[in-house]
């Protein structure tokens, strides 16, 4: 079974071999290949939500980003104010508890978040417009103080992170494994028409058989054609 991972590559008498052992086999192992797919995905997955997380922290060490502290519905934030953090592509996102900024200027902007020491204004890129004052805020989140820093955000994008990896990875199974069952299958009754036509005695769970264990080097090329950033539809179906 091991070899399976290999010989696939550029053994054509392992394909003839294929086509002659029993379909479930090969089945298995395709779902084996799914799922070890799957898992590396996974892990791919969980070493960038690390590194994000490193990132917020290391943001809010620096002083790149303030921290800040919302109690009794009044806000404080560290650093100097206000503290532009993104002013580009009509996005303003500013902390400011000084008062210089009491609003984002719709002519100009078309997203944007503005935190002042009393309220949180927020604009979307639909035009909706909303002031929320902190102590609302507070208590749609019942909680007082509420913290931003470094430790607090790392552990919010933990929880997401979580989350996301809760949803993600049954659906990556269910792409690696099923999905791509599905896309064999057609590709395959293409093949077995052409080949039924050179060799009448071709069955179809022959070809289906040597075109489970093709999945291998096409899944191989598409991660290493990825990494010099080589993407298009239709690209495993030519690979495969």
């Amino acid at each position: 079974m091991g070899a399976s991972f290999v010989l696939p590559l550029f053994s054509l008498t392992f394909y003839r071999r294929a086509a002659r052992t029993r379909l479930a086999l090969a089945m298995v192992f395709f779902i084996l290949f799914g799922l070890v797919i799957t898992g590396l995905k996974t892990l791919g997955m969980i070493r960038g939500m690390v590194l994000v997380s490193t990132e917020i922290q290391r943001s809010f060490a620096s002083g790149e980003f303030p921290e800040i502290t919302i109690s009794g519905g009044v806000a404080e934030a560290t650093g100097p104010q206000p503290r532009v953090l993104i002013d580009q592509d009509g996005i303003l996102i500013v902390v400011d508890t000084g008062g210089t900024y009491t609003d984002i200027d719709r002519a100009r902007y078309n997203q944007g978040f503005l935190l002042t020491s009393t309220e949180l204004v927020m604009l979307n890129n639909q035009g909706n417009y909303q002031r929320l004052p902190l102590r609302d805020l507070q208590a749609a989140f019942q909680a007082d103080p509420i913290l931003i820093n470094g430790t607090t955000a790392a552990g919010w994008w933990g929880t997401a992170s979580a989350v996301l990896m809760v949803i993600s990875l049954p659906l990556l199974a269910i792409w690696y494994c099923l999905v791509r069952l599905g896309h064999v299958l057609l590709i395959g009754l293409v093949f077995w028409g052409i080949a039924a036509l050179v060799r009448p005695s071709t069955t179809f769970s022959q070809v289906l058989a040597a075109g489970l264990y093709a999945v291998v080097p096409a899944s191989y090329g598409q991660v290493l054609l990825s990494q010099v950033n080589v993407h298009f539809p239709g690209l495993f179906t030519l690979l495969l």
